[in-house]
């Protein structure tokens, strides 16, 4: 390829139009929300919840906290048969835990 004015311009306009969409696709990236690990199984224990009339989906904050140990609603630890009833979540992995958290300003 024979370099000419014409051609190392039209390399640079494409260099600089490659650059400014990685730029834009990399803000876009930086600015987005972070999802849960595994929203499959968040989206499963809050089904859950609202279904068993634990949680309300009222758009107000949320926190759902399972581990080995226990499952905590907004602060309140949950009754020994309810945590029995979502400990199925963990997998049999005593050391997994699970949290999801939403606030709202």
């Amino acid at each position: 390829m024979k370099f000419t004015m014409k051609n190392l311009s039209k390399l640079l306009v494409t260099g600089l139009l490659v650059a400014s969409l990685l730029g834009s696709y990399g803000q876009a990236n930086a600015q987005a929300p972070q999802k849960p690990k595994n929203p499959a199984i968040t989206d499963l224990i809050l089904n859950d919840l609202k279904r068993d009339k634990i949680i309300v989906d009222d758009g107000k904050n949320l926190s759902v906290e399972l581990s080995g140990k226990e499952l905590v609603v907004n602060g309140k630890r949950m009754p020994e048969e309810v945590y029995k009833r979502y400990r199925k979540y963990l997998d049999g992995n005593p050391k997994k835990k699970i949290s999801y958290k939403r606030e709202i300003d």
